[in-house]
């Protein structure tokens, strides 16, 4: 005779499922906690004060101290011109040269310390080579070509020997629509619309360190990092010539405003030299040393390159650089995907490059200087 199936007792019905949930918040609550300790994150800049033009412009003699969750904390010292520089921007001595650097968050060092930037770097290289002082000022920040053209005349006001910047298909991606335009205004912010229940999920998703560090061990690992951003629609159009019309027109966009910038560096007889960064998508297919169908890591930055020459631009492409590393994904911050410390280290060495090859402005220092 078979036993009766044994009941749960009706309390048990209800306190069950609240063990299971409570365990589950244990876990998620723990894992958040223990994210933040190991990734934590001061992401706000207490220096950068907002404008009307650039979003965002540091206060003058400020000094202020940040943190994104892949990266190290940083001391960010803003001179009395308000340009990221570890020296005044008041004139210098003839003996001294000077580098003026425009550009985006890659050339500003974006969240990296001071010793670690490439720009620090290629002043103490430089200095070292040519035997002289090497003072830099920083006018970079996280704008677009529009807003790094309106940094031209500043940064050419401090009378420098030459004048530095760097590119990536970031920089490309989040332009503006339409073609370069040195009237272009930025439209104002729309009000952000009402967040259902998803998008409110997507939010704290987006915002979790557990989440954060979960896809930077996914994302360290190549072919898992590819497998994703390949698939990414307009992101990855650059990888993939002859390019969609919107990668066509981002490219017109870049080539009107390197005219434009460099027409004016060239006219006061400073040399311009132009930096390719990778995006870590062609770091990694060098890597691994695989191809993928359709797929060209160095389409963009040839097309850039050609560019770059069509206005008498020194040109560094540092892609066969970052992808001559077996860790090749070390050198970004994963998720955020800007530059490591350790990638500063090839920028420099590219800078310092271009900088030798164009003799600098009367001819300080030259790539003999660096054989000597």
């Amino acid at each position: 005779m078979t036993a009766p199936a044994r009941r749960l007792p009706k309390r048990d019905r209800y306190l069950l499922p609240l063990v299971v949930l409570a365990v589950a918040l244990t876990m998620v609550i723990g894992s958040e906690v223990a994210a933040r300790w190991w990734m934590p994150e001061q992401p706000n800049d207490a220096c950068l004060a907002d404008d009307a033009f650039f979003g965002k412009l540091p206060r003058k003699n400020c000094t202020s101290r940040t943190k994104v969750a892949e990266g190290d904390w940083t001391t960010y010292r803003y001179n009395e011109c308000g340009y990221r520089s570890e020296t005044s921007c008041a004139p210098v001595p003839a003996s001294t040269i000077r580098i003026s650097v425009i550009g985006a968050s890659t050339s500003w060092g974006y969240r990296i310390p001071t010793p670690q930037t490439w720009w620090h770097r290629t002043s103490d290289a430089l200095s070292k080579i040519c035997g002289r002082p090497v003072d830099v000022q920083n006018l970079g920040g996280v704008y677009n070509l529009n807003q790094v053209a309106r940094t031209v005349q500043p940064a050419l006001q401090l009378k420098p020997d030459a004048v530095l910047m760097i590119v990536t298909p970031f920089d490309l991606q989040r332009l503006p629509p339409g073609d370069f335009d040195m009237a272009w205004q930025p439209e104002a912010a729309p009000a952000a619309p009402k967040r259902e229940l998803l998008g409110k999920i997507k939010d704290s998703l987006e915002v979790s360190r557990f989440a954060t560090f979960a896809q930077h061990m996914l994302y360290r690992q190549p072919e898992s990092y590819l497998n994703g951003f390949l698939t990414s629609g307009d992101r990855a159009g650059f990888l993939r010539p002859p390019f969609n019309g919107e990668w066509q027109r981002r490219l017109t966009f870049a080539d009107h405003a390197l005219a434009h910038i460099a027409g004016q560096v060239h006219a006061q007889g400073v040399p311009l030299i132009l930096a390719f960064v990778p995006h870590q998508a062609q770091a990694d297919i060098l890597t691994l040393r695989k191809a993928y169908p359709g797929v060209d890591p160095y389409a963009i930055d040839r097309a850039l390159g050609a560019i770059a020459a069509r206005h008498g631009i020194i040109y560094r492409d540092l892609t066969a650089s970052f992808g001559n590393r077996e860790d090749a994904a070390s050198l970004y911050m994963n998720v955020d995907s800007h530059p490591t410390g350790a990638a500063n280290s090839l920028i420099a060495d590219g800078m310092v490059s271009g900088l030798l090859a164009s003799s600098l402005r009367d001819g300080k220092c030259s790539a003999s200087a660096g054989k000597e």
